[in-house]
């Protein structure tokens, strides 16, 4: 989508009369239209050459008309509506456009007494049978409100076929409309842009092989002579990776005469030429990955852009798993047609597909078509049986959900599914009742009898299916009686990705295979930059702990989808891709701990493992994880790491990152090293025993020896012992443990340093994570430095036992006199007490200490932090 540099942004920029036009950067406007006295030729009160939806929600009774008189103060006219019950939509007359121009919109909107409708402007684009191609929709206006101009961006997304634009003025609402109110539409300007393209060699700008992209950046419509081209190679964080200046070599071409459509008041008349141009660039992408190709026109405050994103993918793709796309009613209708190729590459299993089609549905010979060529690849094809047809509908005593449907007389629904199972049933074995988030069922009385009876209908036809139904993820799961094969979860709102994967561990696994699917308005709440992040982050959840079937939900939405209305994948299907690729069919082993605590789940298919690592803040992690470890990013770009003997240097941040190459043998040791108990009392001075167990998780007799490196002032004897262990066997070794004074309460870590002889020698170490204090007392902080220099402390004593508890607190800063005082806490309650040291910024950024005493008790609590200012 190209942007001047003026961005007609989807935006509202209120102000108490109509604006003036901002004619921008090389915006030229091809229609005008202000309601005024030249716009009704004929005085009947209608502006000349617009049309009115009627119809479906759309009343006649709504009046609508020009409006000279009550805003004469402010204006010379306006188009109004006065809301009564229903919607409104206006439609300007159609208005030539061509593939040389993208095109924008504006335009004034004032409302009063609106309490649900919304007012909007809307951009059609049509071909030159005046069938809508795409359309564009502004930001609303409800309530009261002032003056308001509303855009929509240039656009040209439909390309050679665009031949006419409409604009259309819209009053709606997502439910019951306004009884009352009024709606002004004024100013309305349709504005063509000179286009610059970028087209790759690839139509879906998808590569295999990085040095094989060509691009052609051209130009056409300029109203006058710009050569200077700036060319950037952008990676998925919008770092430049390469940079480029070209010339444009200009032709010049009578420019198009402008066109004014009829009931137009005015339009700017065309230039005499236009300019016109082309030049090929090979960007210099040198791996697998997303990346963008920015090419930018003229300069500062009078610049053209646009922008195309390019896929590199391994050609190594892995089908089968537990991912699967699910496609409305509305995307099975417009799937692009490369959607073959896209579900391919993706490396999916699964695909649902919407399949109550009649059997003269002009949809469903294509749609068959589609699944016979998803089996050959060895992709599952679900059926969604919802959105039954008007005739089926027409005879329910109640609302289509799946539970009223299927329950409902089989006279009434089964004959129409006749024709669907004998289209289908050949390529489709498994059937949803119901669209995704169809939880009717839930609660239903009698389920599982109506089920069986359900089932056994469906199988009338002589062919054994597989049925699954909707479920809350909130509910039991059905009775697993063998009837269902698998539940299709959702909730609403949807689930935090902490949720599900409480949720998957609290539900068992049994013959009912659980479905989820993610949804891409969660996504949509994001910043666009977080996205794919989080998209990983909750596939991999959803993997780890057991879904089996992991489904994205319409990809083809437009804000949050994985594919482009054109059918360009975008970064989320790369992300996604990356992701299923990596983890399909895998199973998780468990979290390795690190030396810097990043987050990770191990998973292993085969004899392979890949890590998943991530992280909060940047940190390198630097640990021994196999022989050929490879380290690539999100989007499947391999990260460089840097090596230190045997171990590798391993980069984490907050995008998620796959580690290939990883020995399942060493992950498994590391997760099966641990220290138990893992809490151990903070009772300084004090002997006690602790555990540290190991398992040969190797295929052989493992001999080897290991060295305990405990933190700072712990004595623990032995600190380092031989071993021989058979495969498979574990050891438990006691060690006499004993804690200094002023040992640091939480979270600790002790380094199991080990050399082991298997197949091979091989020197590694496990983190082992252990606590000190049991936990049910606990220490956090809080600083500031206040206006006066005044560093200020405070301190949380949290209490989590039904006895009160006296501590006595000290706090001990470097070159500073300590200060003491006594704190009392009540059972299960939290206290609070406040330091405050003078000259405080003088310590921002050092590490203090407090130390909590139990009075008349041996517990003893060591926190050290680093001040914030």
């Amino acid at each position: 989508m190209s942007i001047c540099s003026f961005l007609l942004a989807c935006i509202l920029a209120a102000g108490p009369a109509p604006p003036s036009e901002a004619p921008g950067a090389h915006l030229t406007s091809v229609f005008a239209s202000d309601f005024g006295d030249p716009s009704d030729s004929d005085f009947n009160g209608w502006p000349d050459g617009w049309t009115r939806r009627h119809g479906g929600g759309f009343p006649r009774f709504v009046e609508v008309a020009l409006d000279f008189e009550s805003l004469a103060a402010e204006i010379r006219g306006s188009l109004r509506a006065r809301m009564n019950g229903g919607a409104v939509e206006i439609s300007s007359p159609a208005i030539p456009i061509d593939e040389r121009h993208n095109y924008a919109l504006s335009a004034a909107i004032k409302t009063t007494g609106l309490t649900r409708s919304q007012a909007s402007a809307r951009l059609a684009l049509l071909d030159e049978n005046g069938k809508e191609i795409e359309s564009f929709a502004s930001a609303t206006v409800g309530g009261t409100a002032d003056w308001t101009t509303v855009n929509i961006p240039p656009s040209n997304a439909g390309g050679a076929a665009a031949r006419f634009a409409v604009v259309r003025l819209v009053v709606n609402s997502d439910g019951r409309h306004d009884l009352a109110g009024d709606v002004w539409f004024h100013h309305v300007r349709l504005y063509e842009q000179p286009r610059l393209r970028i087209e790759a060699n690839h139509p879906l700008a998808l590569y295999s092989e990085p040095g094989t992209i060509e691009l052609q950046i051209g130009v056409a419509g300029l109203k006058r002579e710009m050569t200077d081209l700036q060319l950037e190679l952008l990676d998925f964080a919008n770092q430049v990776l390469a940079h480029s200046e070209m010339k444009l070599d200009l032709n010049t071409s009578p420019a198009a005469a402008t066109s004014v459509a009829a009931g137009a008041e005015s339009a700017e008349p065309g230039a005499g030429v236009e300019w016109s141009g082309v030049v090929s660039w090979r960007p210099p992408v040198k791996d697998f990955g997303y990346y963008r190709v920015r090419a930018r026109l003229g300069g500062a405050g009078d610049e053209l852009a646009e922008t195309i994103s390019l896929c590199v993918l391994d050609p190594q793709t892995r089908w089968g798993g537990q991912f699967g796309w699910s496609f409305s009613a509305e995307e099975r209708d417009k799937l692009p047609p490369a959607i073959v190729e896209l579900i391919q590459q993706a490396g999916i299993g699964w695909v649902k597909m919407p399949l109550w089609l009649d059997e003269k549905d002009p949809r469903a010979a294509p749609t068959r078509r589609l699944l016979a060529t998803l089996n050959l690849r060895n992709i599952n094809c679900v059926g969604v049986l919802a959105a039954p047809p008007a005739s089926v509908r027409a005879k329910l005593p109640s609302s289509a959900f799946a539970a009223n449907v299927f329950t409902a007389d089989p006279k009434i629904w089964y004959p129409s599914l006749e024709n669907v199972f004998l289209q289908f049933g050949i390529e489709t074995r498994y059937w949803q009742l119901g669209r995704d988030g169809d939880r009717s069922f839930v609660g239903f009385p009698e389920l599982n009898r109506r089920l069986i009876e359900i089932k056994k209908q469906l199988e009338t036809s002589g062919q054994a299916l597989h049925m699954g139904i909707g479920w809350d993820w909130i509910e039991e799961l059905p009775a697993d009686q063998g009837t269902l094969r698998f539940v299709d979860l959702s909730s609403h709102p949807a689930l935090t990705t902490q949720e599900t994967q409480n949720y998957l561990q609290e539900t068992t696994r049994g013959q009912t295979s659980r479905w989820l699917n993610i949804e891409p308005a969660w996504l949509a709440t994001l910043a666009s930059q977080d996205r794919a992040a989080a998209l990983v982050q909750r596939m991999v959840t959803a993997a780890a702990f057991g879904a089996d079937g992991i489904f994205f939900a319409t990809p083809l939405d437009r804000e949050a989808g994985l594919i482009e209305a054109d059918g360009r994948p975008t970064e989320l299907y790369v992300a996604w891709r990356s992701t299923a690729q990596a983890l399909a069919g895998a199973t998780q082993i468990g979290s390795t701990p690190l030396p810097e605590g990043s987050h990770n789940r191990v998973f292993v298919r085969g004899d392979k493992a890949v890590m998943v690592v991530w992280r909060d803040e940047p940190a390198n992690e630097t640990l021994y994880l196999g022989e050929q470890v490879v380290c690539r990013d999100m989007f499947g770009a391999e990260v460089p790491l840097e090596r230190d003997g045997d171990q590798v240097v391993l980069p984490v941040g907050r995008a998620p990152r796959f580690v290939h190459g990883v020995s399942p043998d060493i992950a498994r040791w590391r997760i099966a090293t641990t220290i138990e108990p893992a809490q151990l009392p903070s009772t300084p001075g004090q002997t006690f025993t602790a555990r540290l167990a190991l398992n040969n998780t190797f295929g052989q007799n493992v001999s080897g020896r290991v060295r305990l490196a405990t933190p700072q002032g712990w004595i623990v004897h032995p600190s380092q012992f031989d071993f021989r262990l058979s495969s498979g066997e574990r050891l438990a070794r006691d060690l006499r443990v004993t804690l200094p004074f002023g040992v640091e309460s939480g979270a600790q870590q002790v380094r199991a340093e080990f050399e082991l002889f298997a197949d091979r020698p091989y020197r590694l170490d496990s983190f082992v994570p252990v606590v000190v204090g049991v936990g049910d007392v606990e220490i956090a902080v809080n600083t500031q430095v206040n206006t006066d220099g005044v560093l200020e402390i405070e301190q949380r004593l949290s209490n989590h036992t039904d006895q009160p508890i006296r501590f006595s607190c000290s706090l001990f800063a470097r070159e500073r006199r300590r200060q003491r005082f006594e704190l009392v806490g009540p059972p299960q309650g939290q206290t609070y007490a406040t330091f405050r040291v003078p000259n405080g910024g003088a310590l921002v950024g050092e590490t203090l200490w407090l130390r909590a005493t139990e009075i008349g008790g041996r517990r003893v609590l060591n926190y050290r932090f680093v001040v914030e200012p």
